[in-house]
């Protein structure tokens, strides 16, 4: 699994890099990443044009895998909670994912093993 970390509009020091990388770890750490191939996480902001306007930090993180594409992108005033946010939705969104391939795989399972009964009950009759 690669990841690739971006930075535009800032230069992203090497302890930015350290935290956006942590923050994938404690997320997506526990989760059976097989087939997962890349992980794009790109860090924008928006610098305030006029006096007022705090700068917002802006986080795309982008999950390829061999059947599907997973995004996520969440706005803060703040580096930290920006990359956290992301990082958490992106993680949620691939374990509801796979949770519902996973129920509906049973869910064709269970309805096949049914009509194979009813099937064999008629030809035994």
């Amino acid at each position: 699994m690669r990841t690739n970390i971006i930075f535009r509009g800032f230069e992203g020091f090497e302890h930015l890099r350290d935290y956006v990388q942590d923050c994938l770890d404690s997320s997506l750490g526990k989760l059976n990443l097989n087939s997962v191939d890349e992980i794009k996480v790109i860090v924008d902001t928006t610098h305030g044009r006029r006096l007022g306007h705090p700068p917002q930090f802006l986080c795309e993180t982008v999950m390829k895998t061999k059947n599907r594409n997973f995004f996520a992108k969440k706005t803060d005033a703040s580096f930290h909670h920006s990359i956290k946010k992301c990082t958490r939705a992106i993680a949620k969104t691939y374990v509801s994912s796979t949770r519902s391939l996973r129920d509906k795989r049973r869910g064709i399972d269970r309805k096949q093993s049914v009509y194979d009964l009813h099937s064999l009950e008629a030809t035994v009759a």
